[in-house]
């Protein structure tokens, strides 16, 4: 056990259980205890370790990237540590995810090169327990391959138990339930792991559930913007403002409510890959507020205005920060636009008010 901390090193003492656990039921009685350890710590690693991870190694996507990484660029051949983890690469991919894998990638032809791996490892390894383990490894990298892969087999039938994930197959990607499927929107994507997160006996929950991508940010952006107009728990005292960057949508404004809740604006367009925000939370039982609601009463008085009254978003916010008023959005003519900052103006309470209304004729 002391010589696991030389080897992948796992913080998540559940997962490493959970997957001790799983290759115990798959392995004969005499299996030798060290290997097993360690193949649960491979899993178990990579199961703490994101796709996306900035500060150490990502875990890989697909067996392409062990190709570009570790196979085409050959300076790595006699790095030890990097081909033990090529090696522990090919083993998750190859073995965990291999049905996955098997359509696109010749599973012997990588169960070769993970074995060529450990090989390489095991002589450049200065300890003699871990040469003996990764040579091991490598005359024993397909039996613990399979093995892998039988694991794979029973953590996807015990989700086909819960209805949810009838049509649900496993893959990779953050934090160890293995969830597999193209959906159309980030909801979708949430309420599926949150599904995974009540499996008992899973420890936590690997993503890769996939959202379709967008043909580009100009194709998504009016959507973004419809939906935040149609949004209806948007009233005329909250303003929100929709980005999008390589179909990640930024929002942006002032609410009276949390920005959690804003952030279910866009949850349910389709392509959004992520959801970023900055939005400021205004106190709903403050100065701002009263102030607001006093305008609001002012301009839907006015005959100019009448016609929005039972609009359920209005399409000019009004933004009262420490009683300054910021005058957003969209009205039909320069007599509106007077008529507005008029009315704005003259509401007792008021120190400034800055306008940035737009005239769209027939708008």
């Amino acid at each position: 056990m002391e010589h696991l901390r030389e080897l992948l090193a796992v913080d998540g003492r559940q997962a490493l259980a959970f997957f001790v656990l799983g290759l115990e039921d798959v392995c004969e009685p005499g299996v030798d205890r060290e290997e097993l350890l360690y193949n649960a710590s491979v899993l178990a690693h990579f199961a703490q370790t994101s796709t996306q991870a900035a500060n150490e190694l990502p875990t890989p996507v697909n067996l392409s990237d062990v190709f570009d990484h570790f196979v085409l660029d050959t300076t790595l051949m006699h790095d030890g540590p990097m081909m033990e983890t090529a090696g522990a690469q090919c083993l998750l991919l190859a073995g965990f995810f291999e049905r996955q894998m098997r359509q696109r990638h010749n599973i012997r032809w990588y169960a070769e090169v993970g074995a060529s791996c450990f090989s390489r490892a095991a002589a450049q390894e200065k300890s003699s327990y871990k040469t003996r383990l990764f040579q091991t490894f490598a005359r024993r990298f397909e039996t613990w391959r399979q093995r892998h892969e039988q694991v794979s087999r029973q953590i996807e039938r015990q989700l086909s138990k819960n209805q949810a994930f009838r049509d649900v197959t496993i893959w990779v990607q953050e934090h160890t339930a293995f969830l597999n499927v193209a959906v159309t929107t980030l909801q979708a994507r949430e309420q599926s792991i949150d599904e995974a997160r009540t499996v008992q006996g899973v420890p936590g929950v690997i993503s890769h559930l996939i959202i379709p991508s967008a043909e580009n940010d100009n194709v998504l952006t009016p959507t973004v913007r419809r939906a935040i107009v149609r949004y209806p728990y948007l009233t005329l005292l909250d303003y929100v403002e929709g980005t999008v960057d390589n179909e990640v949508v930024r929002l942006t404004g002032y609410v009276l409510s949390t920005p959690d809740t804003k952030k279910a604006i866009v949850r349910r367009v389709s392509d959004v890959q992520a959801i970023q925000h900055d939005i400021q939370v205004l106190s709903p039982s403050g100065e701002g507020h009263r102030l607001g609601r006093a305008i609001a009463r002012r301009i839907f008085r006015s005959p100019q205005f009448q016609r929005f009254v039972t609009m359920p978003n209005p399409p000019f916010p009004i933004i009262v920060h420490r009683s300054v008023v910021t005058l957003v959005g969209v009205v039909q003519s320069e007599i509106e636009r007077r008529e507005m900052e008029r009315i704005t103006r003259q509401t007792q309470g008021i120190l400034r008010v800055e306008s940035v209304l737009e005239i769209r004729t027939g708008g």
